[in-house]
């Protein structure tokens, strides 16, 4: 054990044993990599110190929530992995915000918030392991883009620790433009997120066509309709997953009384059948999730593409975000997917984020976004190595 990490750090929260440093080697991506070092933070300070350090001496230092992420973002690259899972506090809970230290799971601050009906609405139930440090990082959405946006519009404040070892607290503007960073800027120590009365008017209709021409004419018609906050689309295999039969299928909730399903409880039931299709479609073995964003003009384009080569998909028509799901190794049949997006000016990694397996495949303007964040807060090139850029 090295004797300055020891000094910071003490026995208990550090480890280089190998079974630790193989448990850490990977996260959810399952993409191998190599830990040098696990370190369990329990005080900014020692994440400061410990930054301070590792810029002197040439180390490079990945920061990890849950490890949850599919595109490898946690993956060390000969790192010291930075486990931020002993700085999940509460720190503060008011009816209009709460402040909360990164390592704690997002959806359990959202728990304790529901029985205030409250809530922070881009949760989700397909990954309730996500931590809010996680989930700031890569900027994550939930269902109800189109109604509530991304994370990064219910940030009020972010404070972070950067590669120079400086705590830095970003408001408002700078700390939203600081969530999607993945880690290579900077150590997401906590958080100030604004909560929202938890909306109990709401009604869904469940819509069926069979052809994607007849529900994409539906849904520009739902788009006009201010009451619309939620448009889902399930492909003809996803509908079967579900039992709905062989048909396309539109998922509508509405903020009034519109809807056919009315009852909070049916409601509930009804989205969570549509979140369950990720891990039935795992189940079938496509288990490789994308995540692509496509412009509303090009979505029959785009879908139609995915059903001539029977690749299950679903997501909020919306917005254009859709998951299309792959058999493992299906490595040409995804970069002929990513061909098509760029084609028709879409972005991949829009959701789930860039890491290793999509750094190639960012737009100019998201890397140019992420080259400036990177050489102002991490000058010395310490953290996240490899990822994003």
């Amino acid at each position: 054990m090295n004797p300055k990490i020891a000094e910071i750090f003490g026995p208990v929260n550090a480890a280089d044993s190998d079974r630790d440093l193989l448990a850490y080697s990977t996260d959810a991506s399952r993409i191998s990599g190599e830990a040098k070092m696990v370190l369990h933070p329990t005080r900014m300070e020692q994440i400061q110190k410990f930054v301070q350090y590792a810029r002197r001496s040439g180390m490079n230092i990945v920061p990890r929530g849950a490890g949850t992420g599919i595109v490898g973002g946690a993956v060390p690259q000969g790192s010291i992995v930075l486990d931020m899972s002993k700085m999940s506090r509460i720190l503060e809970l008011r009816e209009d915000y709460v402040v909360v230290e990164a390592g704690v799971i997002f959806s359990d601050v959202n728990d304790i918030l529901k029985d205030r009906d409250l809530h922070i609405p881009v949760d989700s139930e397909i990954n309730r392991g996500r931590t809010v440090g996680g989930m700031l990082a890569t900027n994550a959405v939930g269902l109800r883009i189109m109604e509530h946006g991304r994370i990064e519009d219910w940030v009020e404040e972010v404070e972070i620790v950067d590669g120079t070892g400086h705590h830095v607290k970003l408001k408002r503007d700078e700390a939203k433009n600081f969530c999607g960073t993945e880690g290579i800027a900077g150590v997401i120590v906590r958080a100030k997120l604004r909560v929202l009365p938890v909306d109990k008017e709401r009604s869904l209709s469940i819509l069926s066509f069979n052809t994607i021409t007849a529900m994409m004419e539906k849904v520009d018609e739902l788009k006009q309709d201010s009451n619309v906050k939620m448009i889902l689309y399930l492909d003809d295999t996803c509908s079967e997953l579900l039992d709905l039969g062989s048909s396309i299928h539109l998922f509508v909730e509405y903020a009034s009384g519109e809807g056919e399903i009315t009852n909070g409880s049916e409601i509930a039931e009804a989205i969570g059948m549509v979140e369950s299709l990720d891990g039935k479609l795992k189940a079938s073995r496509r288990i490789i999730r994308e995540d692509p964003r496509v412009p509303s003009s090009e979505l029959p384009k785009f879908l139609n593409w995915l059903r001539k080569y029977n690749i299950p998909n679903y997501g909020n028509v919306d917005v254009g975000l859709i998951h299309p799901y792959f058999l493992e190794g299906s490595s040409y049949e995804i970069s002929e997917l990513y061909k098509v997006v760029k084609s028709i000016h879409g972005s991949v990694g829009w959701e789930h984020g860039l890491g290793l397996l999509k750094r190639d495949h960012a737009s100019p303007e998201r890397k140019r976004k992420l080259e400036i964040l990177k050489k102002h807060y991490d000058p010395s090139g310490i953290m996240n190595k490899g990822k994003v850029l």
